[in-house]
């Protein structure tokens, strides 16, 4: 099988007795122990280590050495050389980081410990504001899992702070209504004309995914997926059901709505919806894949029947991506790298407040979040 190589910079912690104490499991059962560890700024930067880290049997699994064929990690600087260790554990860790103000920015990020007992943290320079200076960072945290530890999406260097991003995205096996067909949302191209509720077909400007595993949801609770079941909305809206993170926001159009918002159209939150029956939490998900597109205005889209929201590229929306996807979407819409830009949403956006308050009035009322799939059944 093709070795996957990933490459990046990690900061080299320390060297540590082993935290995986038991060989025979998955377990790591002494990794607490780097709960404490401490390291200066200055000691951050000239610990940072140029690492490639060497996948050679499992895909985007980062496999430990109890598994058959383990991985290794090799590079190293001036100060420090690992030529090719046996990675031992791979675990994820939660990291305190303060600046030179003394503000502080926590995130999550992989640690990996080699054979040899030296430990590594993920780098931070995608966590930090521009131009800001790193005094001392603190693991306050560690996660810990059984078996393999999946690191689907994640690169050897990089803070992951997903407490505080919200996806918009689609669930992959949504089916989209393009001019042609319906088609998988995963299977969605640029250039790809989706009918809108609006404007009619538009091409696609940009699509993004990404893939969070059962771990990571279970760490990170505000991303687990939303299911709505088929017909929850309005008489067979969806057709099957829907599965959306928790931020995607659906069109809810009712006589209530007109009474609440002066308009029968508004824009929901799936999180929001949730105390009407069909709806809701997705606790036991082995993992998703989030599938998000872009065209040139916001739109509302058809996914399973149901009317929904492509990506709103608000303040939150762009936190959510990674600095790659983000300077992909700026390259397309320079306007957005202004913090004065504000793009036009094509309905009402509904707060959480407001939004549990309309679920709750449907739900006590017995009355349908779609109501053209009534009128169309009538008629």
């Amino acid at each position: 099988m093709a070795v996957v190589t990933n490459t990046g910079n990690l900061i080299f912690l320390g060297n540590f007795t082993q935290f995986d104490t038991n060989e025979t499991n998955g377990d790591y059962e002494d990794a607490s122990t780097l709960i404490g560890t401490t390291l200066s700024g200055t000691a951050a930067n000239a610990n940072a280590v140029a690492t490639v880290i060497d996948n050679t049997d499992n895909g985007t699994f980062i496999a430990p050495d109890h598994d058959p064929s383990s991985d290794s990690i090799s590079g190293g600087n001036s100060t420090d050389s690992i030529n090719g260790s046996i990675l031992d554990i791979a675990f994820f860790a939660h990291v305190d980081l303060v600046l030179q103000d003394n503000s502080t920015v926590s995130v999550w990020t992989l640690a990996y410990q080699t054979q040899d007992g030296d430990v590594f943290l993920g780098d931070f320079n995608n966590a930090l504001p521009e131009g800001s200076v790193l005094r001392s960072l603190e693991v306050t945290s560690v996660a810990q899992s059984s078996g393999n530890t999946e690191a689907s999406g994640f690169q050897p260097g990089g803070a992951y702070y997903l407490d505080d991003v919200s996806f918009v995205c689609f669930a992959a096996g949504t089916m989209i209504r393009t001019a042609f067909q319906d088609v998988p949302v995963e299977a969605l191209q640029v250039g790809d004309l989706v009918i809108t509720e609006d404007n009619g077909p538009q091409p696609i400007r940009w699509i993004g995914s990404k893939r969070l595993s059962a771990y990571q949801l279970f760490l990170h609770e505000n991303l687990r997926p939303i299911r709505i079941s088929k017909g929850a909305l309005g008489h067979e809206v969806p057709k099957q059901d829907l599965i959306v993170s928790p931020q995607h926001r659906v069109l809810v159009r009712s006589k209530i709505a007109q009474r609440m918002f002066g308009q029968d159209e508004v824009l929901v939150s799936a999180q929001h919806l949730t105390s009407l029956d069909g709806i809701d939490v997705e606790q036991h998900s082995d993992g998703v894949t989030y599938v998000h597109f872009l065209f040139d205005r916001h739109e509302i889209v058809r996914s399973n029947g149901a009317e929904t929201e492509s990506l709103f590229p608000g303040p939150e929306a762009l936190k959510s991506l990674d600095t790659k996807a983000r300077s992909e979407v700026i390259a397309l819409f320079p306007e957005l790298s202004s913090v004065n830009t504000s793009p036009e949403a094509i309905r009402v956006l509904v707060n959480s407040r407001r939004g549990r308050k309309l679920a709750s009035r449907h739900a006590k009322n017995g009355k349908p979040l779609s109501r053209r799939s009534i009128e169309a059944r009538v008629s």
